[in-house]
């Protein structure tokens, strides 16, 4: 597989015109379905770190230099939820979609490079 020019993170803040400090939160926004994002606010205030699983896979993924890097990281994410997830991250789906960080990473990929 070809190595992109640029990692994930230095694309998307590119594309999006941030800072690489806001990648993380920005990315997971990004990630997260509408209706998770609606209930975001209520979630931290009553689980401060609920996400906490979400950023690391986007810091993961923010490093990738190439689709291998980013299939790998969304494996390990995947087996993490399905062994520690609980209810609301297996059954609801109240985290990152794996499919929304792929279409976003094609977005930005598509546009920077």
């Amino acid at each position: 597989m070809a190595e992109w020019p640029h990692t994930f993170r230095e694309a998307f803040c590119q594309y999006y015109h941030c800072a690489p400090e806001e990648f993380v939160v920005r990315a997971t926004r990004k990630a997260l379905p509408w209706r998770v994002r609606l209930l975001r606010p209520l979630i931290r205030f009553f689980k401060p770190d609920y996400f906490q699983p979400d950023f690391e896979f986007l810091e993961r993924v923010g490093t990738a230099r190439s689709w291998g890097e980013v299939h790998s990281a969304q494996g390990a994410f995947e087996s993490n939820n399905r062994l520690r997830g609980g209810f609301a991250r297996n059954r609801l789906k109240f985290r990152a979609s794996g499919r929304r960080v792929t279409a976003l990473i094609q977005r930005v990929l598509e546009n920077t490079t």
